[in-house]
């Protein structure tokens, strides 16, 4: 039987101690994804690219089949984005096929894809804006 998520802390006596702890949430906050160009060094060269990073500055994303997907793509760019997530099962309306299966994302606008994850593997993801497609991919395992 699975009992429902609290969303208070609580507190509880235990003998002569009150233990203080804080309840978990019926769902935990998505995961952050950022689109936005970054500066790299290419042969000593400073060159700006388009990268999908979290918040810490990794690249890509690595989900747990069981936690589902719970990701918000943040766009950071001067143009419209969406991400593909390519090879794995998900609803039509998450496909991130901007025009078909949403409407693309604005510039400082965001995005929230939430749904259950029905296999795991490695796979990718890359925009399907423009000719983002061909500059704008990181790994999705």
């Amino acid at each position: 039987m699975k009992l429902p998520a609290l969303r208070e802390p609580i507190a509880l006596f235990i003998g002569f101690a009150l233990v203080s702890m804080t309840a978990a949430t019926a769902e935990p906050p998505p995961v952050r994804l950022y689109v936005r160009e970054v500066a790299i060094k290419i042969l000593g060269q400073i060159r700006r690219v388009v990268a999908i990073e979290q918040e810490s500055g990794a690249t890509g994303l690595e989900l747990r089949a069981a936690d589902g997907f719970n990701v918000e793509v943040v766009n950071q760019l001067k143009e419209p984005t969406s991400i593909h997530w390519h090879g794995i099962v998900l609803p039509a309306l998450m496909d991130g096929v901007p025009f078909v299966s949403q409407d693309p994302i604005p510039p400082g606008g965001s995005f929230h894809y939430q749904f259950p994850l029905k296999q795991s593997g490695t796979y990718w993801m890359h925009s399907h804006y423009g000719l983002q497609e061909q500059l704008l991919a990181a790994p999705l395992t």
